[in-house]
């Protein structure tokens, strides 16, 4: 069996052609394996990314109700001033009427004690005889 210089060269060709064809498949696995790389350093940077975006949301969340709580606090501290205050005025308020109502009563009291003082005083002598007559016996109440 004598080798066949035809064959030979077929099998040459078929072999340059298989080798050409394994190139042009890694060559396309390796463009596959890049681009499959590319999108999983994007996913992976997404899924960080979003990581770091939900941990701020948490980080902000907390600081949201730390502010409301402390929010809530100044306004309570506020309203329980402004209540003060006006229990301050009200009292006030009310101390100077009641001294107006004690000055008008001790007034009419004093304009009262004035008018009896008068009356006592222009009909003392009257008096003064009444009791002496009572005392002595002379006359009956």
């Amino acid at each position: 069996m004598a080798k066949n210089p035809k064959n030979n060269t077929q099998t040459s060709a078929e072999t340059e052609r298989a080798r050409r064809e394994l190139e042009e498949l890694k060559k396309k696995l390796r463009a596959e394996t890049e681009a499959d790389m590319i999108v999983l350093r994007a996913l992976l940077d997404a899924e960080k990314q979003a990581r770091g975006i939900e941990q701020a949301a948490e980080d902000y969340s907390v600081g949201v109700e730390w502010r409301l709580t402390e929010s809530e606090r100044a306004i309570d501290a506020q309203e329980r001033a402004a209540v003060r205050a006006a229990e301050k005025g009200d009292a006030a308020e009310a101390a100077k009427a009641a001294d107006e109502k004690i000055a008008a009563i001790r007034k009419d009291a004093e304009a009262k004690r004035a008018v009896i003082s008068e009356r006592f005083e222009q009909r003392r002598a009257e008096y003064a005889d009444k009791v002496f007559s009572l005392v002595i016996g002379a006359a009956d109440e």
